[in-house]
């Protein structure tokens, strides 16, 4: 007996308490390396953010130069200059870049590029802004018009950056990686405005790097970690504060390596990310944080080690701790536990003769066991008798609710228009409603909106059970509250949607929703308009061009009523012709499924509305839930199946 209580104790409380500790402490641990990834992580990101805003910010300032009219007029100058340039004017720019080392400040060809209007806002530029070094700007042929200081060429044509920069499909500005001294230019293409695919110039400017992100030289996130930038041909540290001084060529061979957010080399662990902000690279650029540290964080399997010993001491203790109670339990009180088993053997024979006690029973005794079979009958015979009677009670509220709903929308149609003047359009309704096994899922409703117009609104609720049933009530109150208002869908599917959201806001389930759609017809102006809100569109059948369409449904429809308190919502609208028929139905009509699990879908709605178009509407609506039903064929109904008809007509209504 005490060999088989130790298995109990390692099948259901040790083993059980072993997976626990298990995914403990590999939870701990993944959030340890996390967390000691993140402090390296975390920086790299935070100055990639700034230096990816810097080059966005530095983009969007390029294009809106671009657009000056001054630079605008140079470049136009320039261009009109070198289509009629003879050829000594090309010898004299050969001569211009062949001495342009040797030329200073004050020459004529220096000054031309410089003290012109745009250079002059160059230099403004470059002087309000410690991060901007320089700004050139070339003409087509490369050649520099202007610039804040004197640039190093006076051809930047056979410059990779400019050869990029001037392709006739490229739209994004270009660098060319990182320079010397933490320096970064960028390109950009300009455009004549009368001729798109025309480049009339490149405008580039320079930045220093160090200048946007010197924060981090006093932050205190930095201590023992160093920020580079790395490029394959050049290297720049931003931030240092480690005392090693291996670093420069610890970062050439980072430089190397593909791009990884967590790696270690030459024992410094490092995080490298890639550089973006929209920009085509010559030479890409990374951000590297890294900080001295061996393959194996000695701090971080110190840790891991604790954990480890205080789960095997966590284990231990609670083995002898079940152990201790389960033997005081379980075999020190062996005479109460047959004592029980004495009082239920006597309680169930209610006072006849028992059997010679706990053995007999532990024996598996005949007389035991036929009374014990004869008990179980007995109690499965009055569960059935109950559950039989809870069912039968059940199915005569299913029928009392769904009776309920038939008369709710069995009222009688509205009369548009009032009154009615002989030749002009009227409305002629009509629906049919199969209610599922449990009913209250859609409903619709049908209502004056005005002397000439009639609003149809159907909806199916979100939600199981008795939430769908709570959910149309309030629905249905809220219709007819603003039925007055209904000639206008966009303000009564708004106006509805408000309200429901604040009936809803002190309720259990605020949270609930209703698809829904809402046709408001007007007879006068004769136009539709119609609102949806995760809805179907409805059908219409124009039996006079013999086209049967979906209505379009409005571009940007708003969410299901209930979702969101200021969601606004957009009208579709159609014409209203003599003849024409709409036919509105819920999701459970083009749900439905067959044996096979197939839906009815749309297809086969407009099928049929298309061989039944020339009858009237009962035919027709009749014809279309007939169709339903019999697809369903014996199986039970999920969802209401739900149809309403407005019938356009000219003709005098029948006595």
């Amino acid at each position: 007996m005490d060999k088989k209580f130790r298995q109990w104790i390692y099948l259901f409380v040790l083993i059980p308490f072993s997976v626990f500790l298990l995914a403990f402490n590999c939870t701990t641990w993944f959030l340890w390396i996390k967390n000691h990834r993140a402090s390296l992580s975390g920086v790299c990101d935070v100055v990639k953010r700034n230096i990816d805003t810097l080059l966005a910010t530095e983009t969007v300032r390029l294009q809106n130069i671009g657009i000056l009219p001054n630079v605008d007029a140079l470049l136009t100058s320039t261009e009109r200059v070198r289509r009629n340039a003879m050829p000594q004017r090309r010898d004299q720019v050969e001569a211009v870049k062949e001495r342009w080392s040797s030329l200073s400040r004050d020459d004529f060809e220096v000054r031309e590029v410089l003290d012109n209007s745009v250079g002059e806002m160059f230099q403004r530029l470059c002087g309000n802004g410690a991060e901007t070094v320089n700004m050139i700007l070339t003409d087509a042929d490369g050649l520099a018009v202007a610039a804040a200081s004197k640039p190093d060429r006076y051809s930047y044509g056979e410059n990779d950056w400019w050869i990029r920069a001037h392709t006739r499909d490229q739209t994004q500005p270009v660098s060319d990686g990182l320079l010397p001294n933490g320096v970064m230019g960028l390109a950009l293409a300009l455009r004549n405005p009368q001729r798109t695919n025309f480049i009339s110039g490149i405008l580039r400017a320079e930045f220093s790097i160090g200048e946007v992100v010197s924060w981090l030289h006093s932050s205190p996130v930095m201590d023992g970690k160093l920020v580079a930038l790395i490029s394959v041909s050049n290297t720049y540290s931003i931030s240092c504060k480690t005392a090693e001084t291996n670093v420069d060529s610890v970062l050439r061979l980072v430089a190397s390596k593909p791009s990884t957010e967590w790696s270690w080399i030459k024992g410094y662990r490092y995080s490298s990310q890639p550089l973006d902000a929209g920009i085509r690279w010559t030479s890409p650029v990374r951000v590297v944080t890294m900080r001295p540290e061996s393959y194996f964080s000695l701090p971080l399997l110190g840790l891991m080690g604790l954990t480890l010993m205080l789960s095997s001491l966590a284990w231990i203790g609670l083995k002898r701790l079940v152990y201790e109670v389960g033997h005081k339990m379980f075999f020190r009180d062996q005479a109460s536990l047959v004592e029980a088993g004495e009082w239920i053997m006597t309680r169930y024979n209610k006072g006849q003769e028992t059997t010679a006690g706990l053995s007999a029973i532990m024996n598996g005794a005949t007389s035991t066991t036929e009374q014990l079979n004869r008990w179980e009958e007995h109690l499965q015979r009055v569960f059935k008798g109950k559950e039989a009677l809870q069912f039968a009670e059940m199915h005569q509220d299913l029928d009392r609710s769904k009776d309920f709903l038939s008369a709710f929308l069995d009222r009688p149609y509205p009369k548009i228009p009032i009154p009615y003047v002989e030749g002009h359009l009227r409305l002629d309704f009509y629906h049919q409603y199969k209610p599922a096994f449990l009913p209250g899922g859609s409903f619709f409703d049908i209502f004056e909106a005005a002397p000439d117009c009639a609003g149809v609104y159907m909806a199916d609720m979100a939600g199981i059970g008795s939430q769908r049933a709570f959910l149309a009530m309030i629905l249905r109150g809220l219709v007819r509250n603003l039925s007055k208002q209904g000639r206008n869908a966009r303000f009564f599917m708004s106006e509805l949607n408000k309200s429901l959201v604040q009936s809803l806001k002190n309720t259990p389930n605020p949270s609930l929703t209703a698809s829904s759609v809402y046709f408001v017809a007007d007879v006068t102006s004769r136009i539709g308009t119609f609102s949806l809100a995760g809805h179907y569109a409805p059908f219409l059948v124009r039996r006079s061009s013999r086209r049967i369409m979906l209505l379009e449904a409005p571009e940007h429809a708003g969410q299901p009523l209930g979702s969101d308190h200021n969601d606004e919502y957009v009208v579709g609208q159609c014409r209203l012709i003599d003849e024409d028929f709409f036919l509105f139905f819920n999701e459970g009509a083009c749900k439905t499924r067959d044996r096979q699990g197939r839906e009815f879908g749309l297809s086969r709605i407009q099928d049929l509305l298309n061989e039944l178009r020339h009858q009237n509407k009962e035919a027709i609506v009749d014809g279309v839930m007939r169709a339903i039903t019999d697809f369903a064929g014996n199986e039970t109904l999920v969802n209401d199946i739900c149809l309403a008809a407005i019938d356009v007509s000219s003709k005098t209504e029948p006595a």
